[in-house]
């Protein structure tokens, strides 16, 4: 069974439009001739509606000549080459964006094995930073003759933590 008719305006029209031209199912048909048979409206409606499909009928018709064919032609293919020229010329930023995406994406890769790798690898210096208060007074502590007399002087608060000379 077809749907109800809306009585709407447009929908209305639509339908009463599509009936005239005869362009609605047998029970679509069938609805609008019942809701029409108990609707003075819509039947005054559908008057006005056909009256104005016969007035268009009766409009002059207007002959085209190759003219108008050839400059409709012309508009279009005009048309056509203005938007394929558009194209292309987008074409060339398109790329030039692409390879943009690609360098930065390069370019931040580097950068993010670079941080990886000062967070993972171990740094090669840090066994020398750990000595250095050695290393700097390496001199001094080939002039002692033994450990122990440097023991001896750690012992007597000879070396302090502030001046960096405390071995290890």
């Amino acid at each position: 069974m077809s749907e109800p008719i809306n009585h709407s305006t447009e929908l209305l029209d639509d339908d009463l439009v599509a009936y005239l031209d005869g362009q609605l199912d047998e029970a679509t048909a069938r609805n609008v001739e019942e809701w029409l048979s108990r609707d003075e409206a819509a039947r005054l409606r559908l008057r006005h509606l056909s009256k104005s499909w016969d007035l268009l009928d009766q409009l002059p018709r207007i002959a085209v000549d190759e003219t108008f064919t050839r400059t409709t032609m012309a508009v279009v293919t005009t048309s056509v080459a203005n938007e394929l020229m558009q194209q292309q010329a987008a074409v060339p930023s398109s790329r030039r964006r692409r390879w943009i995406a690609v360098a930065a994406s390069v370019v931040l890769a580097g950068l993010l094995g670079f941080v990886v790798s000062l967070l993972i690898l171990p740094n090669p210096n840090e066994p020398l930073l750990v000595d250095l208060p050695v290393i700097q007074n390496l001199d001094q502590y080939r002039d002692s003759d033994s450990v122990e007399f440097l023991q001896l002087l750690k012992q007597k608060g000879r070396f302090t933590e502030e001046d960096g000379n405390a071995p290890e």
